[in-house]
């Protein structure tokens, strides 16, 4: 299950944010993220969203996960994609 703060800046129980669905759409070095429907590498179902559309530009974690959330912010090689700033909200019981 996926917990969102007010903030949707944080998660729970969930350190590589491979279920969050918050709406942080800046990366670690505040660079904006583009849309996920602007790249060719995944598919809705790769997204927690299930949907690239609803996915927009926010951070993420897709299948195959990486360490943590995060978001392409160009099309540019150089710059393609940053990782994004998710705390840890301590512990929630569900």
């Amino acid at each position: 299950m996926c917990v969102i703060t007010a903030e949707n800046e944080c998660t729970y129980n969930d350190p590589q944010a491979i279920e969050y669905m918050g709406k942080k759409q800046t990366n670690a070095e505040n660079m904006t993220c583009i849309n996920w429907s602007a790249q060719r590498a995944y598919r809705s179902s790769d997204f927690p969203d299930a949907d690239l559309s609803l996915a927009e530009n926010f951070c993420r974690n897709p299948v195959p996960v990486k360490s943590n959330a995060w978001c392409y912010t160009s099309q540019d090689a150089a710059r393609k994609w940053g990782s994004c700033v998710l705390r840890q909200c301590g512990k929630h019981i569900l």
